[in-house]
């Protein structure tokens, strides 16, 4: 690991769930027929559940935004489950695209000018 990634990773030192099971951040539930979506897992107020570690994080932030950074789409990270994620990394790439676009515009409108 580089120095840079190191320190990038400086937060999870003080993550609320530093001691908790990995596990328990990425539940797998299987029934009969299917395996349920972990969109009730993040429940804030009962203790044992990822909620409700990420309710007391000092870092809920910078998980949420390392999760989104390096296109993590499973387990739960910064108090979302998976679909909460996808929406926000589709967002951010959609953004990203768009702000891509203008520039191009713009580098374009200049040459010409």
């Amino acid at each position: 690991m580089s120095a840079k990634s190191a320190n990038s990773e400086k937060w999870k030192d003080d993550a609320a769930c530093k001691d908790v099971g990995f596990s328990l951040f990425y539940p797998q539930i299987e029934t009969e027929d299917d395996i349920i979506s972990i969109s009730d897992f993040v429940v804030k107020d009962e203790v044992g559940n990822p909620g409700y570690y990420c309710a007391r994080c000092p870092v809920i932030d910078e998980c949420l935004a390392y999760s989104i950074d390096n296109r993590i789409v499973d387990g739960i990270h910064g108090g979302m489950n998976e679909e909460q994620r996808k929406r926000l990394i589709n967002i951010d790439i959609k953004d990203r695209r768009a702000t891509s676009r203008e520039l191009r515009a713009r580098r374009r409108l200049e040459e010409s000018t």
